[in-house]
């Protein structure tokens, strides 16, 4: 009964397993909290909103998870990724780009720097020191030390006197509409040239959270977003597209026959930033620049461009690739995973413990008298009744007697037993005797039923063996 219970208790246990794989299939228990940044994620930090907000505005918005670029020449949004491109992948987002596609690019605040030279973005993290504003490195020598900058909605002013050109620049649809003249937020230098330098860090408006006011001309008014990248670099014939106290936050240039654009901070196209108008507007429009603003080579035609289709890119966000075998409980293949292991399961079930009654086992199974001789033994043993054995041996010696000699011999007989066996009649009558006596004693030592036991069986066989005339050989057997 115990036994029965024990099996019921690992059935029950193989098929919670197999329920709980099926469950899984449905329900994926240890869930996978994949990107809070993606275009999935609904958080503050989420870009669902962008991709809801473009498929709004455009005919094709899609997302790209299994491959670096898509299949044709658009635009291409790769915002805040988990991990950098490699150089193999850099090459093919060089050729797509020099192919006559568009790609925007924003860093993620967990790799601030990013160097992709065949792209020509170089992006460098701002500094604790930096973030905090330190007047001693802020400022430059012998003009004194002043605190940073804040900026103000008013216009910035961005006269030079080495800027001799400058190209228009778009003005935001809010001043087409009104016909207004001029702009809400003056507009920076489209082009910046090749022998810019780099931006200085007193040119930042950093609070402590690392929260800037950004100016575009593409939108009226300032933008907050957080930031922590600078551009280390920037090539000559960049377009402004969004800075914060003369700082450049986000610009695009030509490369091959498409253009890049880069911006320092994913925070521009964040669920949060969404929230507000004008940032709302900003994103909308950096994400559209390329379609809205082609290039001289995307317009006469030397590559096509479909300006109706924006793919956002999530392949540097859950990759296949840098899974190893966690791949095989992504989304894709989760369900073929946990069947396997479920097939596994039963398979196993089914070899623990066969289903149904239990198989009687019909083999014949052939002993030998060896073991027939332990077993016995083993069996005397344990009883620990020695005068029921000496009993048993004496009736079997009768019997044998009788089926041999007939009713002339018996155990009684002691004379006939002497002279057929070639033992003394005195040892035969004194060992008899006493096997009589034990086998009526109860609980008789096995050790003293041996020694009668092993006597009786040395007299069987010199009288079954005894052969007329050959009596000096029985005797012999005495010695």
């Amino acid at each position: 009964m115990k036994k029965k219970r024990r099996r019921l208790q690992s059935d029950a246990l193989w098929a919670a397993g197999a329920a709980l794989l099926i469950l899984l299939q449905f329900w994926w228990l240890p869930g996978s909290p994949g990107s809070t940044v993606d275009s999935w994620s609904s958080g503050s930090d989420g870009k669902l909103g962008l991709y809801r907000a473009l498929s709004r505005l455009f005919p094709r918005v899609e997302r790209e998870k299994a491959l670096p670029i898509p299949d044709a020449n658009c635009t291409l949004l790769i915002i805040g990724p988990d991990r950098l491109p490699t150089a193999a992948e850099q090459k093919q987002l060089e050729a797509f780009v020099n192919g006559g596609g568009t790609l925007l690019f924003a860093p993620s605040f967990a790799e601030p720097e990013v160097q992709l030279p065949q792209l020509s973005i170089k992006l460098e993290p701002l500094t604790p020191l930096e973030a905090f504003g330190n007047p001693a490195q802020q400022n430059p020598p012998n003009t004194g030390t002043q605190p940073p900058r804040a900026v103000s909605s008013a216009p910035a002013d961005n006269s030079s006197s080495d800027s001799t050109s400058t190209e228009p620049q778009p003005t935001s649809p809010t001043d087409a509409s009104t016909g207004d003249s001029e702009p809400t937020v003056s507009s920076p230098p489209a082009t910046i040239p090749a022998t810019t330098p780099a931006t200085t860090p007193d040119e930042l408006s950093i609070s402590s959270d690392r929260t800037i006011l950004c100016e575009s001309p593409l939108c009226e008014g300032t933008v907050e977003v957080v930031v922590a990248s600078r551009f280390s670099y920037q090539p000559s014939g960049s377009q402004v597209l969004a800075t914060s106290g003369g700082a450049v936050t986000a610009a695009a240039w030509e490369l091959g026959l498409g253009q890049v654009i880069v911006c320092t901070s994913p925070d521009f196209f964040s669920n949060r930033s969404l929230l507000m108008p004008s940032a709302g507007r900003l994103a909308m429009r950096l994400s559209a620049w390329g379609a809205i603003q082609p290039t001289e080579s995307q317009l006469e035609g030397y590559a096509t461009f479909d300006s109706s289709r924006i793919v956002i890119s999530e392949y540097f966000n859950t990759t296949d690739s840098m899974m190893g075998a966690g791949v095989l409980f992504n989304s894709g293949l989760r369900a073929g995973t946990l069947q396997l292991i479920l097939t596994a399961a039963l398979g196993l079930w089914l070899a623990f413990h066969r289903f149904g009654p239990a198989e009687q086992d019909v083999r014949m199974q052939r002993r030998s008298l060896t073991d027939t001789a332990h077993a016995v033994g083993n069996l005397q043993y344990r009883s620990g009744d020695g005068g029921s054995l000496i009993a048993s041996q004496l009736d079997y010696l009768r019997c044998q007697l009788r089926r041999r000699f007939g009713s002339a011999v018996s155990p009684g007989n002691r004379g006939s037993l002497a002279r057929l066996s070639g033992l003394p009649a005195e040892e035969i009558d004194s060992r008899l005797t006493l096997a009589e006596r034990q086998s009526a004693q109860p609980r008789l030592p096995v050790s003293e039923a041996a020694t009668t036991i092993r006597w009786l069986s040395r007299l069987q066989l010199a009288l079954l063996g005894s052969v007329p005339g050959r009596r000096q050989r029985g005797g012999g057997a005495s010695e």
